[in-house]
């Protein structure tokens, strides 16, 4: 099988149909071809993550950066990221910057790591560093409604996702604007508001029926104590998605939990019962989906933060 042929293959099942696990063993049938390039590479090792394997790939894309190319710079800072191995994260970015192997997506990894060290200065030069920049800045104006949520300023949270939804507008990216407003749904959810939490969902919904979108409308109903219509919303999702890994061993999973964990309402934020964590994954979740949009785009020719 030529090199092309495995990666459009393993484009299907990633994007798609969204089965990882079938996408994984293209990979690995064509590994000796695919991972003599880059991007196969990247692909590999991207895969391997989404699947819960976070250590492997940090030595695969360390092999990578003799290459003259940025983005496994980037894509290795995210992982050390996730690991909260932020040192190495950080030295890891230092060390594309000095090489002048700048990438989108680096900025984005930058923010978080900003974010993660209590550097306000940090996350603002990142903001200003997006500005204007189709594809871009739109993901970090909606990184920046997160921080202002995580310390209970909804009213900023929600400002920075509108601007975060017309900048994707303005790209020509519905999908994503859609799941901006979905997200700001979900925040105003585990803070217990209800009316809002619905009204931006259904805001989003009337952009898209993605996958995402329509998760994030299940997990506001069971955030907010309609559990009957979230569990009839995921049995749709169940039926529509039924090769979709993380649909099938995130989504659902979540969905079900949050529907019996109710969290309480607070001054302070979301302080809710051992269904937090869970929640949190189902954010992952729909990050993971925010990829798949920015891996489409990528497929017909435009921007990626891949």
């Amino acid at each position: 099988m030529s090199v092309s042929s495995t990666t459009s293959r393993t484009h299907y099942y990633d994007i798609v149909t969204g089965d990882l696990e079938r996408a994984r063993q293209v990979i690995n049938s064509g590994r000796r071809r695919t991972r003599a390039t880059s991007s196969g590479a990247q692909h590999g090792s991207w895969t391997t993550c989404n699947l819960g394997n976070l250590i492997k790939p940090c030595g695969e894309l360390n092999s990578l950066r003799l290459k003259p190319d940025g983005r496994p710079y980037a894509n290795l800072a995210g992982l050390y990221l996730d690991l909260g191995r932020l040192r190495e994260a950080r030295a890891t970015a230092d060390e594309a910057l000095a090489k002048k192997l700048d990438s989108s997506d680096l900025h984005v990894f930058l923010y978080e790591l900003a974010f993660l060290q209590n550097d306000a200065a940090g996350m603002a030069q990142e903001l200003t560093w997006a500005a204007g920049k189709p594809g871009f800045e739109d993901c970090l104006l909606e990184l920046e409604a997160d921080t202002a949520a995580y310390s209970g300023r909804l009213g900023k949270a929600q400002e920075f996702s509108r601007r975060a939804m017309n900048s994707a507008k303005r790209a020509g990216e519905q999908e994503t604007a859609a799941m901006y407003s979905a997200l700001s749904g979900l925040r105003e959810a585990l803070y217990g508001n209800a009316e809002e939490a619905h009204r931006q969902v259904a805001s989003a919904l009337g952009l898209s029926t993605g996958v995402g979108v329509e998760y994030s409308w299940a997990l506001a109903l069971a955030l907010t104590g309609d559990a009957v219509r979230a569990h009839a919303l995921a049995d749709v999702l169940s039926q529509r998605c039924p090769d979709n890994t993380v649909v099938q061993f995130n989504f659902l999973p979540v969905l079900s939990r949050s529907a019996r964990a109710q969290p309480q309402r607070c001054s302070g934020g979301y302080r809710g019962t051992s269904g937090c964590c869970y929640i949190r994954i189902g954010r992952r979740g729909l990050r993971q989906a925010l990829s798949r949009l920015c891996a489409r785009r990528s497929l017909s020719g435009g921007t990626s933060r891949q």
